[in-house]
């Protein structure tokens, strides 16, 4: 698979747009490692800002995470891991593209073949956009509490994809990174209209 020859970068912090349920528990466990800021709706923002987002199921724990309705900025050296709605990623994404630095990362993390290519049709050529899939489950119970089942996350090859691996490894999410991504996207779409 090729990708786009971009500048390695080290990444400082997280933006998770779309705090849903995959999205924050994404966001609440690489936020022990790295700056970390959840984006999600205001009765999500306001219970994490008040009483920090429970998780339970397989994690049992209170996480107090940084939240946001919307994104201000989005500093140099952000991951911004995109984890809306696959049909709602173009429009989260041309409200925050001006924000948007050289070096910015995006993570396409969502159900659905083909998201990838509509975001970098979105984006500038510059911004390296990175295929994910997660067999994480997760289940959104009420605004600020959330129950999780372990699972393992995919990362297409691309430059900092290895980086990007290596932090949610040592946050406690699997991960691998994979050389053919699509097939890894066939092959869990086919499981899903299965399960």
């Amino acid at each position: 698979m090729s990708y786009r020859k971009v500048k390695t970068v080290t990444i400082e912090r997280i933006i998770v747009l779309g705090a849903g349920a995959i999205g924050s528990i994404y966001g609440a466990l690489v936020s022990a490692k790295k700056d970390t800021t959840l984006v999600g709706r205001k009765a999500h923002v306001e219970a994490i800002r008040t009483r920090g987002l429970r998780v339970t199921g397989e994690i049992n724990q209170t996480f107090k995470v940084k939240a946001d309705t919307e994104i201000r900025d989005v500093p140099p050296s952000t991951l911004l891991l995109l984890t809306t709605k696959a049909q709602d990623s173009v429009h989260a994404l041309r409200q925050v593209k001006p924000l948007l630095k050289k070096d910015t990362v995006i993570l396409v993390l969502q159900n659905g073949l083909g998201n990838e290519e509509a975001v970098r049709e979105t984006l500038r050529s510059d911004i390296e956009v990175i295929r994910g899939l997660t067999t994480i489950a997760a289940e959104f119970l009420k605004p600020g509490e959330i129950k999780v089942w372990k699972g393992e996350t995919i990362l297409g090859k691309s430059r900092t994809s290895d980086e990007i691996c290596a932090l949610f490894n040592s946050c406690g999410l699997k991960t691998r990174v994979s050389e053919n991504i699509r097939a890894e996207a066939w092959n869990k779409l086919v499981l899903n209209c299965v399960v």
